[in-house]
């Protein structure tokens, strides 16, 4: 059912499943992700939205689907794309698992864990969106999901797809981002688009290191640790001789906490962004080289430091 909103032309198609098994069968989420993008081939849809919230005994599904004006609405719910699909699901084997109705609803708010925007390559929307009928419905399935999202190109942004991911916890979030099947799904990305960016914080230390932008993945922690190390340690060295010895008649507190300053700005603005463009294909290693990767950049990282230590050997009197 279609309702406009009292603000704008905006209508949204709501349906939505009662499933009364804690199991989530295929069949749903595979619908559910296959009327969400078939939508998205209809003039005047704007954005489409899966939520799913848990109860004892079972789950409601929701699949928010909104167009531009109410006529476009109604040619999308009385499409026979979306009848067959709706057949689909009430007459398969499960079909006695669900309770199945349209609402009328809008301004439905969620809590958004990760947008993603993607950017097709040419000619390869249609593989674009098989593939995120694929990794939708996989997703759809694993522990915490709470929704998800999609929008299609606007004008001025061809080919860039947007798309928004919930879960429950951050830690489910980041257990569906390291799972070996969305891995998988992921691997027969690379032929499609150009270019994937992630709205989330990449890690411990943001605005530092980069993340793979297909994959989303971060580097290792202690390399990122170990890059701060090399970027910080000649800094401090460099203080040492430069800054401290003027501040020697500060206050210990206030001494260090202007030392600091200046270590912070020197490493945020002029050691980590160079460490981090030599350093950047050890962080995040091609798979398929990644033995050869790990062992020349844990070289090339020991012979940097070694120099560091050696540079400022002789510029210290040893201690006795």
């Amino acid at each position: 059912m279609s309702e406009a909103n009292s603000n704008s032309s905006i209508s949204t198609v709501a349906t939505r499943v009662e499933l009364l098994t804690d199991e989530r069968p295929p069949i749903l989420s595979d619908t559910m992700v296959q009327m969400q993008l078939a939508a998205a081939k209809f003039e005047g849809f704007k954005s489409g939205e899966i939520s799913v919230s848990p109860r004892e005994g079972g789950s409601n599904w929701r699949l928010l689907q909104r167009f531009a004006s109410q006529a476009d609405a109604a040619r999308w719910r009385i499409s026979a794309q979306r009848k067959e699909l709706m057949d689909s699901l009430s007459k398969s084997e499960n079909g006695e698992m669900f309770r199945i109705s349209d609402e009328m609803s809008q301004n439905i708010k969620a809590d958004v864990a990760t947008a993603i925007v993607t950017e097709t390559k040419p000619g390869k929307e249609q593989e674009f969106l098989e593939w995120q009928a694929k990794i939708q419905s996989a997703q759809a399935r694993f522990p915490g999901f709470r929704g998800s999202s999609i929008e299609p190109p606007s004008h001025g942004h061809h080919a860039h797809w947007a798309s928004v991911l919930r879960f429950d916890t951050p830690e489910h979030l980041e257990n569906w981002f390291q799972s070996q099947e969305r891995q998988v799904l992921l691997g027969e990305l690379r032929d499609i688009v150009s270019s994937t960016k992630f709205s989330k914080v990449p890690t411990s230390f943001p605005g530092w290191f980069p993340h793979d932008e297909i994959t989303g993945q971060n580097p290792a922690r202690w390399k990122t640790a170990a890059l701060v190390l090399l970027g910080l340690f000649p800094v401090i060295m460099l203080e040492s001789l430069f800054v401290v010895p003027h501040l020697k008649d500060f206050h210990t507190p206030l001494r260090s906490f202007i030392a600091m300053i200046g270590s912070v700005a020197a490493t945020t603005f002029f050691t980590m962004p160079l460490f981090i463009k030599w350093f950047k294909w050890w962080l995040l290693p091609d798979k398929e080289n990644a033995l050869k990767t790990e062992v020349l950049g844990l070289m090339l990282l020991s012979s940097v430091f070694i120099f560091e230590i050696a540079a400022f050997w002789r510029l210290f009197p040893i201690e006795r």
